[in-house]
C-alpha cells in the first residue's frame, strides 16, 4: 500500500513538474536530457558527467568462452520505445550468417511480451526456457540460427553475471536520455551496439562501440543486422580488459569529485 501511494505521489509530481519548477539547480547527464527540460528552466541546468556505475564491482570476467553462438544481451523494460521488436527483426536477418543467443531481461506487460514471443516464432527464432539459456552453445547444436530466452527482472547484483557472460550488449532504444544498463555492460567488458540517438548516441562514440542511425525502421533493421554480423566475426573488437587501477582505458568519462 505504501509503495502504491508513493507511485501516485511521484506520478502527480512528474505531471505537474513541480520538481523542476522549485529546483534551484537541475543536473543533467547528457545533451538529450537537457533538451527534455522545458526551455524556461534550462538556465537552472548544469551538466554533470556521471558514469553511474560502480567500476570496482562491474568488472570484466577473466575470460569469455569462444562459443559458436555469440551471446547477446538486452536489459531493460520491455516497452515499445526500447526497440526490442527492431532487435528481434535484425537478429533474424543476422542469424542467416552466424549463430546467436539472445537473453532479454526485464519486466513486461503480458500482452506486449506475448507479442514479442509470437514475433520471435514468426521470424524463426527459437525461444528457450530460462535454464536452457545457461547452456553453452556448441557448433554441433546450433548452426546459422538464433535462440532467445525471455528472463524476468534481476537485482543489480545478479546482472553482473549476465553482463560478464555476454559478448555484445544490445541497446536498440529510440528515445532514452541515458543508459545505466549500457554503462554497466560496458564496464563489464561487453561490446556495445546502440542506436545513434539521444543518450546512447552520446555515450558510444564509435571508438568504444558501434552505433546505428535511426532514419527508418527498414534501414535501422538492415544496418543493425549488418553490425551484429560484423561484431560476431570480430567479437573482441570493443571489449575491454581493464581493472580499477587502469580504469582510464574506458571511454566512459567519470567525474573528478
Amino acid at each position: 500500500m505504501a509503495a502504491r501511494f508513493c507511485r501516485i505521489a511521484v506520478g502527480r509530481a512528474g505531471t505537474a513538474q513541480n520538481h523542476l519548477r522549485y529546483a534551484q539547480c537541475i543536473l543533467v547527464g547528457t545533451g538529450a536530457a537537457l533538451s527534455a527540460v522545458p526551455e524556461s528552466w534550462r538556465s537552472k541546468c548544469r551538466s554533470l558527467t556521471y558514469a553511474g556505475v560502480e567500476h570496482d564491482v562491474y568488472l570484466p570476467p577473466d575470460s569469455r568462452p569462444d562459443n559458436a553462438a555469440v551471446r547477446l544481451l538486452f536489459v531493460g523494460r520491455l516497452i515499445p520505445y526500447k526497440g526490442v521488436e527492431l532487435l528481434l527483426r535484425a537478429l533474424a536477418i543476422a542469424a542467416r550468417q552466424h549463430s546467436f543467443h539472445l537473453d532479454i531481461v526485464g519486466a513486461a506487460d503480458p500482452a506486449y511480451k506475448g507479442f514479442l514471443w509470437r514475433l520471435s516464432e514468426e521470424l524463426g527464432l527459437a525461444t528457450v526456457p530460462e535454464p536452457a539459456s545457461r547452456i553453452t552453445h556448441h557448433a554441433s547444436r546450433i548452426t546459422h540460427r538464433a535462440s532467445i530466452a525471455f528472463l524476468p527482472p534481476r537485482p543489480r547484483a545478479q546482472l553482473i553475471h549476465l553482463y560478464q557472460r555476454a559478448d555484445i550488449f544490445c541497446f536498440p532504444t529510440i528515445c532514452d536520455t541515458y543508459g545505466i544498463a549500457l554503462l554497466e555492460a560496458m564496464s563489464c567488458g561487453c561490446a556495445a551496439l546502440v542506436s545513434d540517438i539521444a543518450g546512447a548516441g552520446e555515450i558510444v562514440n564509435g571508438n568504444n562501440g558501434l552505433k546505428v542511425a535511426l532514419r527508418s525502421p527498414e534501414q535501422y533493421i538492415a544496418e543493425y543486422a549488418q553490425k551484429l554480423i560484423e561484431l560476431a566475426r570480430n567479437r573482441w573488437r570493443f571489449t575491454t580488459t581493464w581493472r580499477p587501477r587502469t580504469a582510464r582505458k574506458l571511454a566512459v568519462t567519470r567525474p573528478n569529485w
